[in-house]
């Protein structure tokens, strides 16, 4: 499972700190090579390169970025999705 969290530095270290204090050494070491790789100037050339289209696919300028282990990054993104494709009908509402 993967879970992405926009965490201050503070955050991070007491996420840490309850990690290693819980015995849970991997998810702290985790924790701390994921922060460690965090460059926002990189971040922002991720989120300037979603192809936005105003109204169906967005991104906020804050959007977390979460590297994979391939060249690339996902980007948190908003997309448009119309009741109609939802299946979702006025009386379902």
């Amino acid at each position: 499972m993967k879970i992405m969290l926009d965490l201050n530095d503070k955050e991070i270290d007491k996420l840490t700190k309850a990690a290693r204090t819980a015995g849970l050494k991997k998810v702290a070491s985790s924790i701390e090579s994921a922060a460690k790789t965090d460059d926002p100037v990189i971040d922002q050339k991720y989120r300037d390169a979603v192809p936005v289209r105003d109204g169906s696919l967005e991104c906020d300028g804050e959007a977390i970025v979460s590297k994979g282990n391939e060249a690339g990054a996902y980007v948190q993104c908003w997309v448009w999705v119309s009741d109609k494709d939802a299946g979702i009908e006025e009386e379902d509402e």
